[in-house]
């Protein structure tokens, strides 16, 4: 019986270990994303910073899709022309 548990316990490791790996890298490449968001903006220094840790943090409640169209709605408020399509390309290359 103690054995079961014992592996029971390390699978249920392993995919807290998974998922906390997860986490991060998407942190990590929303937090790149963000940042070229942000420099794309031309946010100030403090600006962009703000911005950065406001888009980490929505992005880790949503989905990649929310994540985008928050992006798009930015760059239109600035009146900038952006595609969703290319604004998903630099999510997905953020992740390099």
């Amino acid at each position: 019986m103690t054995m079961f548990s014992d592996r029971e316990r390390a699978y249920e490791q392993v995919f807290v270990n998974q998922q906390d790996e997860e986490f991060r890298r998407k942190t990590r490449r929303n937090r790149r994303f963000a940042q070229w968001v942000g420099r794309k903006l031309a946010l100030s220094d403090k600006e962009e910073a703000i911005y950065v840790d406001n888009m980490v943090a929505y992005g880790v409640l949503q989905d990649d899709k929310s994540l985008i169209d928050k992006a798009w709605e930015d760059f239109q408020r600035a009146h900038l022309p952006v595609d969703k399509g290319d604004l998903a390309r630099q999510l997905e290359m953020s992740q390099n």
